[in-house]
């Protein structure tokens, strides 16, 4: 199947505007993935949070959502708060497994890092 420019970039679009919270990640990009004919499937394992803290923490998955640091080799997250009616964000991390080879290491070191931000 040939898929022209302009449908690539709508597929684009479209996979963007995914956002939901995190108990419906899998179930969301499934349902995209089948529309598109995309011979990919997510289980929910892969978002493994506590479904009774998840109400709680209203932790959101956005496929929007990314960071422009290229050591970066897995999911990435952020973690913001709102006080006094505004959204702070306090925290901000992902996975970095290739960092240490990439850096010269013969060995491969898995991690997951975070930074957290003290000036709110």
């Amino acid at each position: 199947m040939q898929v022209r420019e302009k449908n690539v970039s709508k597929i684009i679009k479209e996979f963007l505007k995914i956002k939901c919270p995190i108990n419906k990640a899998a179930k969301e990009l499934n349902k995209f993935f089948k529309k598109y004919h995309i011979n990919l499937a997510v289980d929910q394992k892969y978002f493994p949070i506590l479904s009774k803290k998840v109400s709680k923490l209203n932790v959101i998955f956005s496929t929007s959502f990314g960071r422009q640091l290229e050591y970066y080799t897995g999911m990435v997250f952020k973690i913001d708060i709102k006080s006094n009616n505004k959204i702070k964000n306090i925290i901000n991390g992902g996975r970095y497994d290739q960092l240490i080879s990439d850096l010269g290491s013969k060995n491969q070191v898995s991690a997951v890092g975070a930074a957290l931000n003290l000036n709110y």
